[in-house]
């Protein structure tokens, strides 16, 4: 699905955002970890096509996989669906009349009560928790799980990349020889390892602390939205909140594969006294999928989707083993 905003500020953070992320695996990779970690005799490499030591092939190898779920968690986050009610989204014939709203805005007959419309998007998204600048796009229910993972694989990211500098710094300091000083584009070098550095200490400080943000507004089953309106969703256990927001499959909640969620788009949100009261479980009864039609057609999609996730891997890997081989 296309980015649905024609807001030019919006792409062109979302570009920024997918730019620095390459910017900092490319130098990260030629200007620290193939620098310190250089290893020219090819029989004492690991992996004959990189160049490292053992352990530096192994740093390779862990940092790079951050990077690269990071970036297919940003482009997945951006580019899917987040959850947009569709005219054909209908309440079920047992649900209340009275609580059928419409949405007056995007002209939807049935506008679900943890529904949200978006202005930018100029669409309703279920379970919206905000629109998002780093994606171009609304957090909605069906991109939570990408979001997460970009934020949480970034954050890593971003603290392997500090470590990582910090150790070359440090190693810099003790070369008494000048032997890295005197290097051609030692210069340019350092510039562009202390930009990732600084790069790397506001990414892991936003992206951490949105991990630790979103964990919490899973469990309180909350969007930020239902917080500005002190609202809240049933209370679920932390295993229950991530099968809720993340995918029912746990051994996929850390790929960004398609999740397989469960859409109730019946339930609704409650004030803190009737949680108490447990007022909710007279309602919390309806569901919207009670064939369990709509689930299997999303396990079927997600089945096809790890496939092609894996199929993509396995094909940049041999791509890139290849590029190296020839140059």
């Amino acid at each position: 699905m296309k980015i649905r905003t024609n807001n030019i500020g919006g792409f062109f953070i979302f570009l920024l955002t997918l730019a620095l992320l390459v910017f900092g695996i490319i130098v990260m990779n030629y200007l620290c970890i193939l620098y310190w970690f250089e290893e020219p005799a090819v029989e004492k490499r690991m992996v004959s096509v990189i160049p490292t030591t053992n352990i530096g092939t192994v740093i390779f190898i862990l940092f790079n996989f951050l990077g690269y779920l990071s970036t297919v968690s940003h482009l997945r986050a951006s580019l899917t669906d987040p959850g947009i009610i569709t005219p054909d989204i209908l309440p079920p014939s047992d649900f209340p009349k009275e609580d059928i709203k419409p949405c007056k805005k995007c002209n939807l007959k049935w506008k679900p009560m943890r529904a949200h419309h978006c202005s930018e998007c100029n669409v309703c998204i279920f379970k919206m928790d905000h629109h998002c600048p780093w994606i171009n796009s609304c957090v909605g229910i069906k991109n939570t799980k990408y979001f997460f993972l970009f934020t949480l694989y970034t954050g890593l990211g971003a603290l392997f990349a500090i470590a990582l500098l910090i150790t070359g710094f440090i190693l810099l300091l003790q070369d008494t020889t000048d032997t890295h000083y005197s290097k051609s584009g030692y210069p340019v070098a350092f510039f562009l390892c202390v930009c990732v550095l600084i790069e790397s200490i506001l990414f892991s400080f936003f992206t951490l602390e949105l991990v630790g943000e979103q964990i919490e507004s899973f469990q309180d089953n909350q969007t930020y939205i239902d917080d500005l309106k002190d609202l809240i969703g049933v209370p679920l256990t932390l295993g229950e909140a991530f099968k809720e927001w993340i995918g029912e499959d746990w051994t996929f909640w850390w790929l960004p594969t398609q999740p397989v969620l469960k859409l109730n788009y019946c339930s609704r949100l409650y004030k803190m006294q009737e949680i108490i009261s447990r007022k909710y479980q007279e309602y919390e009864k309806l569901e919207y999928d009670t064939t369990g039609k709509y689930k299997a057609i999303a396990l079927q999609e997600a089945k096809q989707d790890r496939l092609k996730f894996f199929g993509f891997t396995v094909a940049m890997v041999v791509t890139l083993y290849f590029i190296v081989v020839m140059f």
